[in-house]
């Protein structure tokens, strides 16, 4: 058997209301070169009937003997992937034609990138683009604040990853590809494209919304590693004042100055451990206090006097 260019890894769980058309938003992709694992995460609704009821040989279902999470599902399809990339993919999104073909032309074109993603347009009962930044730098950088790869966007080169041994850590609950990708960002540069290539459909049933509480407690630990590498020890009131200014969820309580005050100590410790590069950090401050005065409605300048 060939071994195919790219493998998409799709772990599903109970996904039969919306399985069938995140299937054929795959098997319509313009790029053909590739395999379909799909891992069955041992569902009890029809999802593994709806699946075999795709007669294409390109979909190669396996099925978990009891439910393992989705960090444990895709850590087994990686492994099982026999792709030169893999390329990820969730039961309920829609992966546009061209995806496939123009993110491995844009790996083919980086060759210093290990994971990248591309831009993706929510639908459903939330609507908007997602636009996230492009460079490398940038992505490292805002990953102190926020995911900077949007999961069901991803590829990977597989090589890379196995070597390296990153995988989806299972302890880190409804943020384990944050974790991932920030651990990706110490081995090598990620990236995106910058178009919509996937449709996010946004729902109730989604496990980051049926599961947000636990999916902030496990934000706020990949936060709390992140300052850490930046040289910060935060405190916890430190560390909710860092999540509230990641997230722009501010109370009454928490001042505009104390958060100048915090994106400054950021970026004394930056200019001291050399962690993220200045420039880029520097942008991504920036645009935190920008959103920051947005949200108190005011305009207190820029944050800093002069660029790095």
């Amino acid at each position: 058997m060939a071994i195919p260019l790219v493998t998409v890894l799709m772990a599903v769980y109970n996904g039969e209301k919306y399985l069938v058309e995140a299937i054929e938003s795959i098997l319509s992709q313009s790029l053909q070169d590739f395999e379909f694992l799909i891992i069955d995460d041992a569902s009890t609704d029809t999802s593994r009937k709806l699946i075999k009821g795709f007669h294409d040989k390109r979909i190669n279902v396996v099925s978990n003997s009891e439910n393992l999470r989705l960090a444990a599902s895709l850590n087994r399809g990686m492994h099982l992937a026999r792709g030169e990339y893999i390329a990820r993919m969730d039961a309920d999104d829609i992966s546009l034609p061209q995806r496939l073909e123009k993110q491995v032309a844009y790996m083919e074109d980086h060759r210093e990138i290990g994971v990248s993603g591309t831009w993706l347009e929510c639908f459903g009962d939330l609507t908007g683009i997602w636009d996230y930044p492009c460079d490398s730098a940038t992505i490292k950088a805002g990953m102190l604040f926020q995911n900077r790869l949007g999961h069901p966007t991803v590829i990977m080169r597989r090589q890379w990853m196995l070597r390296q041994g990153l995988f989806y850590d299972p302890d880190f609950l409804e943020a384990e590809d944050y974790k991932l990708w920030t651990k990706c960002a110490e081995h090598f540069s990620l990236g995106n494209v910058g178009e919509v290539l996937l449709k996010y459909r946004w729902h109730k049933g989604q496990a980051s919304q049926v599961n947000s509480q636990l999916q902030y407690k496990y934000h706020s630990l990949v936060c709390r590693d992140e300052l850490l590498r930046l040289g910060v020890e935060a405190g916890d009131d430190e560390l909710d004042l860092h999540l509230a200014i990641s997230f722009l969820e501010l109370t009454s309580t928490v001042s505009l100055a104390a958060c100048q005050q915090w994106l400054q100590r950021l970026w004394e410790a930056n200019q001291y451990s050399g962690h993220y590069q200045p420039e880029a950090f520097m942008g991504v401050l920036e645009d935190r206090w920008h959103k920051l005065n947005q949200l108190y409605n005011t305009d207190a300048g820029r944050l800093f006097d002069s660029p790095a």
